[in-house]
């Protein structure tokens, strides 16, 4: 699976994601960053069409190709999953009247529909944007083989032991790889990014439960060479 192509990596994520949406009812979409700036080699002006006045104005401040490439296609995400979520409600929206922007947590939010979650992921070539009407996060990662000093500083002692039991296996990378997506999809749902203190978060268990707060669902897949977490707030089982 280490070798399959950009197109099998994007089917597995829309098959995890789809399965779960209609669980759920939350809303994504997947960019291949790639493709977008391809897209933007040939018609910027037609790609850039999609973003608002505001946003636009933020772009024009972006220098650095790879951040404005992510920028943009977060944006894309974003509407895109706030087209699908309000066809539901069988309402169509111009995607340039949506203004998804950056709020002073850094989490990004749509400033017409505050009450609309929204969370967005990046992994080279890979983009997604996720909208619901409960605090979510979403985070994707290339599998990786982590440092000692990682491990160490960012995961609770249950899950440093938890390692320490698969070291030796070929699924250490990837366990690794899911419990540290966990706890960046719960640092988003809680807004809190880097502030978030990472090792007082156990991600072993697919419930959360926090006494002051709604509890949370983890729920995470493997996309060939990548992987991906959500973090979904208040959820009860059937």
């Amino acid at each position: 699976m280490m070798g399959a192509s950009f197109e099998d990596t994007v089917g597995l994520a829309n098959f995890h994601l789809d399965t779960q949406a209609a669980k759920y009812g939350f809303c994504y979409h997947v960019v291949d960053m790639g493709e977008m700036a391809e897209r933007l080699k040939e018609d910027e002006h037609g790609v850039l069409s999609v973003l608002s006045d505001r946003e636009l104005v933020h772009l024009k401040d972006l220098r650095n190709p790879k951040n404005r490439l992510q920028w943009i296609s977060g944006r894309y995400a974003v509407k895109s999953a706030v087209f699908k979520y309000k066809l539901r409600e069988q309402s169509l929206i111009n995607p340039n009247c949506l203004d998804v922007l950056k709020g002073a947590d850094s989490a990004p939010f749509i400033l017409q529909y505050p009450d609309l979650c929204v969370s967005i992921t990046h992994s080279f070539p890979y983009c997604i944007g996720m909208v619901w009407d409960r605090a979510v996060g979403i985070d994707m990662e290339k599998v990786f083989f982590p440092e000692k000093a990682l491990i160490k500083h960012f995961f609770s002692h249950r899950e440093e032991e938890f390692l320490k039991g698969i070291e030796n296996s070929g699924e250490y990378s990837v366990k690794s790889t899911i419990l540290w997506t966990r706890k960046e999809a719960l640092s988003k749902l809680f807004r809190l990014g880097m502030k978030m203190d990472f090792k007082k978060l156990d991600t072993l268990e697919d419930t959360i439960i926090f006494p002051e707060k709604n509890n949370v669902r983890l729920l995470s897949f493997v996309c060939n060479n990548y992987c991906i977490s959500l973090a979904l707030s208040d959820i009860s089982e059937n």
